[in-house]
Order: C-alpha cells, then sequence, then structure tokens
C-alpha cells in the first residue's frame, strides 16, 4: 500500500544539520510509517529560496534570490522585516538546505499553487519533474442567497498584508467611485489601518470593514 506524507512548508530556523525543526520531525514521521512513503512537500510561499518567504520588496515582485540561485539579494536589502540582522539567519537557513540538497534529496513531490510560482521554483532548482500546479480552492458550500436576494456587493476575504494586494483593490474601488457595489473586506492584518484611512479619502465610496469573522460568519458574506 502507497503511504503518502504531505507537508506544509514551514517557516523557521534550521538544525545544526540544516533541517527546520518541523520538517525535520516530518522525515522522523516518514521513517516510522516506512520506506515506501511518498513524501509531497506544498509550496504555500517561496520560502524554500527566499528568506522572506514572499518573493516581494518595497511592495513589488522580487525574485532576485530565485533567480541567482543565492541568498545575497535578501541580505543586501534586509528583505525580512527591513533588517539585514533579521535576515542572516534565514538567509543562513536556505542557503544551508540548497547546499545540502535537502528538497531534492527528501521530497518526492512538490505541489505549487500558481504556474507562475511553479516557473520560479523552477528556475530556483527544483527539478522540473516534480513542481505540479494544485491551485487554491474554497472547500466550504454555503447555500447560495438567490439572485433577486443578494446585496450589490463583492468580499474579499483574507489577511489584509501587502502580499494580498488588498491595497490595490481598495485603491481601483476610490476610482471607480460612488457607483461601485458596495466592497465587503473580512479580515484582519497590518494593513487594516492604512487601509480604513485610504478609504475614508472618499466616504461615497462603498468599502465596509468587517475585521476577522468565524468561519460560519464569514461563509455567510461569500454565500
Amino acid at each position: 500500500m502507497l503511504k503518502i506524507l504531505l507537508a506544509h512548508n514551514d517557516y523557521g530556523s534550521a538544525t545544526p544539520s540544516g533541517e527546520n525543526q518541523a520538517f525535520a520531525a516530518e522525515l522522523a514521521l516518514l521513517h516510522a510509517i516506512g520506506p515506501r512513503a511518498a513524501r509531497v512537500l506544498t509550496l504555500h510561499n517561496y520560502w524554500l529560496f527566499c528568506p522572506a518567504a514572499i518573493a516581494l520588496r518595497n511592495d513589488r515582485v522580487c525574485t532576485d534570490c530565485l533567480n541567482r540561485r543565492s541568498s545575497w539579494p535578501a541580505l543586501r536589502y534586509g528583505c525580512y522585516r527591513n533588517s539585514r540582522l533579521a535576515t542572516l539567519p534565514l538567509a543562513f537557513s536556505v542557503g544551508l538546505r540548497r547546499m545540502l540538497g535537502t528538497w531534492t534529496r527528501h521530497v518526492d513531490a512538490f505541489i505549487a499553487l500558481t504556474d507562475f510560482q511553479r516557473d520560479r521554483m523552477i528556475a530556483a532548482g527544483l527539478p522540473a519533474e516534480l513542481v505540479h500546479v494544485k491551485p487554491n480552492f474554497y472547500p466550504g458550500n454555503p447555500t447560495p442567497v438567490p439572485w433577486a436576494d443578494r446585496r450589490l456587493s463583492v468580499v474579499f476575504a483574507g489577511r489584509l498584508t501587502a502580499e494580498k494586494g488588498v491595497m490595490a483593490l481598495v485603491r481601483a474601488w476610490l476610482l471607480w467611485g460612488a457607483a461601485a457595489p458596495e466592497l465587503q473586506i473580512v479580515g484582519d492584518g497590518e494593513l487594516r489601518g492604512d487601509l480604513e484611512r485610504l478609504a475614508a479619502t472618499d466616504p461615497a465610496t462603498p468599502i465596509r470593514f468587517l475585521g476577522a469573522l468565524s468561519s460560519e460568519a464569514a461563509q455567510a458574506e461569500i454565500a
């Protein structure tokens, strides 16, 4: 019987052997369940090769570390928390794992979320034949509200952080103006204050911040 160990890539410091502590624990579990297990790693970000994980610098796409197969650009710009000191241990971990071949030796397949991510991770050094695309999807199944009973609205649900693009969304809504449907923003994060201040520059544009909601309440909005 084929067994599969599906890991979701983690983000943190490396052990002296070069393995992330959580990933090392997963490898120990793999050894316990037997040699016939397939090892699959889902790539939720670019952490394998990008010390900042999100492939952004100054709110713009940056794949320098991936393209150059080096963490030096991240150190140069202090990409993690805008600090070279904070970036240093993460860059060391990325470089050490690359040198040790952690991902090529211990993983049988990778799941990327987009074609863009797949291409970038292959360019960074992952074997092309092992990287497969499975986009994110919405697992819930709320009862749809009939069209005639729906409000004229659009829902964004997610973290209010730069990599999610929500700042561009609010700016676009402000350009649309009072004629736009109501934009309901579900979620919280470091940009919430900035987003609320931006939305307040034109009170006529219908933008409403709902904050972090329970799963049931968020699904009710999506329905």
